[in-house]
């Protein structure tokens, strides 16, 4: 009976998570302006994220560009690092690079929510913050890393959609996103 009422009230929970989604996108009437470190998303040029790390260190993608990255089946995937959340197989998943030249703060912006990983020879950075992109931008979510100067591969796996909009900027002066622990 327990176990009943259990799944009644999960099953109610995510009905109301997908009317929540759905009146977030009736009430945006236009696309709204994003944050200034992500001035160029709405510019998103089409790419095919790579497979293999070797693949993915040679796709770098330059600071402040979007891209629109056609992601594969996560089963496809040789990883730069374990995934922390793997794919079963049908989840889409794919990386690219990007090089950092000083260190400091930079945010990953996502058009939807799959798993984000920052690898650096083969070690996952921890993300130091992260929350939701600003409405009707288009950015759903945005995590934080504090990163040293070299060459890192962002690694995405667990996704429900085949495309995603991926941007890798320095942040602004004060992050917009709570903290948390790891690379969400």
């Amino acid at each position: 009976m327990r176990s009943g009422r259990w799944i009644w009230a999960f099953a109610a929970a995510v009905g109301l998570a997908g009317h929540s989604q759905a009146q977030e996108v009736e009430k945006c009437t236009a696309v709204a302006a994003p944050p200034a470190e992500f001035a160029h998303w709405s510019e998103a040029a089409p790419l095919t994220a790579a497979t293999t790390p070797a693949a993915a260190r040679r796709l770098v993608v330059p600071l402040g560009t979007a891209r629109k990255l056609a992601l594969a089946f996560g089963s496809t995937v040789e990883y730069a690092a374990p995934p922390e959340r793997p794919d079963a197989g049908a989840g889409k998943a794919g990386m690219i690079a990007f090089d950092v030249a000083r260190q400091g703060r930079y945010r990953v912006a996502l058009s939807a929510g799959p798993w984000i990983e920052v690898v650096r020879d083969g070690k996952t950075a921890k993300s130091v913050a992260h929350g939701h992109g600003p409405d009707c931008t288009g950015i759903r979510k945005i995590v934080d890393f504090e990163l040293s100067p070299g060459r890192y591969v962002l690694q995405l796996t667990a996704s429900d959609t085949p495309e995603v909009t991926v941007m890798v900027s320095p942040a602004a002066a004060a992050p917009a996103a709570a903290p948390h622990g790891s690379g969400h």
